[in-house]
């Protein structure tokens, strides 16, 4: 079997084991940013208002693949694989590889198909959710001292999940935090999901903000304080557009 340069992964189904390869030229879209227009009688020009918290649409993405070498069986393997997925699923390829995007496939998979059915050639149209998701981004980050800093390489705010061991204050970008005594060793925060929570238990009643938003890690670099808890760790899910 020859060995591909170029393939996607997609919700863990390699491309390359099926001898399927990708061009990365339509990879590279970002979402237009969403705002709203007023037009002011007697005033040249409109208003522009974006919402208070950024918010950005889904992208199409679209990868031109070629099939090759046992066409017939290979392809029709790996649609089925592709086409089973439901839902969001991890998208990986090598023209990005420090990064991911989630996306599901949105258009039917229909090859032109050469000679002897030899090779095919075929968009592969996926719709994507927003974000390019940095795959340090996933890695947690543990902090024990409280004070130690944490650098957001990107220009586009966080979302952290945040496991806190031990109960008191944490103060993570500007946004404080208490956590009561609580039986178990940690309590996760998702600041995305906006929950907290161990497992399937609700710990949310454990856990009071004295802002009205859970914590958001802005660009640049930031310093996390705690007093209490013994140990902090921070998935940071970094992304960029």
């Amino acid at each position: 079997m020859k060995e591909l340069n170029n393939f996607l992964i997609y919700g863990g189904v390699n491309s390359a084991d099926y001898q399927i390869k990708i061009t990365g030229e339509g990879t590279y879209k970002a979402p237009s940013p969403e705002f709203e227009k007023y037009s002011v009688p007697g005033r040249n020009g409109d208003l522009i208002r974006k919402s208070a918290r950024k918010k950005y649409p889904n992208v199409e993405v679209t990868y031109q693949c070629l099939a090759m070498h046992d066409v017939d069986v290979n392809l029709r393997a790996w649609r089925d694989r592709m086409m089973s997925s439901t839902g969001y699923q991890k998208i990986e390829d090598t023209f990005h590889p420090d990064e991911y995007r989630m996306g599901i496939v949105s258009q039917a998979i229909e090859p032109e198909m050469g000679i002897n059915l030899e090779s095919g050639i075929f968009p592969l149209v996926f719709d994507c959710m927003p974000q390019r998701w940095l795959k340090d981004g996933q890695n947690a980050i543990t902090i024990t001292a409280s004070g130690t800093k944490i650098c957001n390489p990107t220009s586009q705010n966080a979302l952290p999940l945040i496991y806190v061991y031990g109960s008191g204050t944490v103060d993570i970008g500007g946004v404080r935090f208490t956590i009561a005594s609580y039986s178990g060793s940690y309590i996760i925060i998702d600041c995305d999901t906006m929950q907290c929570y161990r497992g399937v238990t609700n710990m949310g009643q454990y856990v009071t903000l004295s802002e009205t938003d859970y914590p958001v890690i802005e660009p640049g670099e930031h310093a996390i304080t705690f007093s209490g808890p013994t140990r902090v760790d921070i998935i940071p899910r970094w992304w960029r557009l």
